[in-house]
């Protein structure tokens, strides 16, 4: 209830019965709910019947956007160990690609590297201002992901992030929202204005052919498809994106005979975080086999 109120506090009067009406609608119907589903759905509702509040929110929050750095009062802010708090509001394709360029980094060390995803994180926020990669800390002169060759200027990385929208949408027919990996939903204004320098790809459930389903690992123009078509973990309540969950099989896929069942197909194919593949894999259904 928070989020739906606080998402829709600058819809007009006149309209807010009709949005009311409409989330109620969608859903009181769901048997899960998750923060990020909740914000989707919120969002994409505004975006359909109020269209002029949802880009008010976002010019309100693009003139508000800012960075702070304060000492943290751990009383060494004078020490060789000084901690400082981070905070900060950016647009949404800004805050998109900062977030993915770090995770970026975080996960391009070796599997030795002693750090937890959050420090690697943080660190890579001190790589970033001196225009360098991220060192692992594993000390290992074989260490894989060392490289021998110079590091990439900062100004030389290119982060990649996808806008999920009709075609419609795109060239101005429709003013039906779309979606932002790693943020949300965006309205059609943003949509255009990020396609007018991007790279267009038309995301089509592809055809698989009889060898390709035979196949454990899907073709990359099913695996992009998938993660477009699920968005989130399908596990319910989960909402870890779809970028970073696995590709399972939803009916085992079967290595001895794979002509038997499991086939690499997409309506065999769904996206789950790693912690809720392995759950449904080791601990879901007879025999611990979902």
């Amino acid at each position: 209830m928070q989020l739906i109120i606080a998402r829709t506090e600058l819809v007009n009067d006149e309209l807010i019965a009709q949005l009311d009406a409409s989330l109620a609608e969608r859903i009181g119907r769901w048997q899960c709910w998750s923060r990020r589903r909740i914000i989707n759905a919120v969002d994409a509702a505004v975006r359909a019947i109020d269209p002029d509040a949802a880009k008010e929110r976002r010019v309100r929050a693009d003139d508000d956007r800012h960075i702070s750095v304060t000492p943290l009062p751990d009383g060494m802010a004078l020490g060789p160990r000084a901690s400082w708090g981070v905070r900060g509001s950016l647009n949404a394709t800004a805050g998109a690609a900062f977030d993915k360029r770090l995770s970026e980094m975080a996960t391009s060390v070796c599997a030795k590297d002693s750090r937890t995803i959050a420090q690697r994180r943080a660190d890579a926020m001190i790589t970033l201002t001196e225009g360098r990669a991220l060192t692992c800390d594993c000390g290992q002169a074989d260490c894989p992901s060392r490289s021998t060759d110079t590091e990439p200027a900062l100004g030389e990385v290119r982060t990649v992030i996808n806008v999920i929208a009709s075609e419609e949408t795109v060239t101005g027919e429709s003013d039906q929202p779309g979606y932002l990996e790693g943020y949300g939903v965006i309205d059609a204004e943003q949509v255009r204005q990020l396609a007018e320098t991007a790279a267009l790809r038309l995301v089509d459930c592809p055809a698989v052919s009889p060898a390709e389903a035979l196949r454990y690992q899907p073709s990359a123009a099913l695996d992009r498809w998938i993660r477009c078509r699920d968005v989130t973990c399908r596990f319910p309540g989960c909402d870890r994106a779809a970028g970073i969950c696995d590709i399972d099989h939803t009916v085992p896929f079967n290595h001895a005979n794979p002509a038997a069942d499991g086939l690499t197909v997409p309506w065999n194919l769904a996206c789950y975080c790693r912690e809720h593949h392995r759950l449904k894999t080791f601990h879901g259904g007879p025999g611990g086999m979902a």
